[in-house]
């Protein structure tokens, strides 16, 4: 995994193959996509920055833009993404079926 800096609070981080974004703000840092295959990105992202990273906005809901999505507190994505979303670990999670 690699990263570079763009801009005063935003990280361009490069996963696998893939390209995600953090951004930082007055209070927090939100990750824009988190990637797949590139462990634990949330615990990366924090390694960048002071602000605290709970979140992560999905640009859409391919796998490679939210298969790491288990690692943050909420993922946001809009309402019509929900029902082609990629859900992780649907044995764990009762009364979830894949489709």
């Amino acid at each position: 995994m690699g990263c570079k800096k763009d801009g005063t609070n935003g990280w361009q981080i490069r996963s696998d193959g893939d390209y995600c974004y953090l951004l930082a703000g007055d209070d927090l840092a939100v990750m824009i996509d988190d990637g797949y295959g590139s462990g634990n990105i949330r615990a990366f992202a924090q390694t960048l920055t002071d602000k605290s990273v709970k979140y992560v906005i999905n640009t859409h809901y391919h796998f490679d833009h939210t298969a790491n999505d288990a690692y943050f507190d909420a993922a946001f994505m809009t309402a019509e993404s929900v029902p082609y979303a990629t859900i992780p670990y649907a044995s764990c999670s009762p009364g979830i079926t894949r489709w």
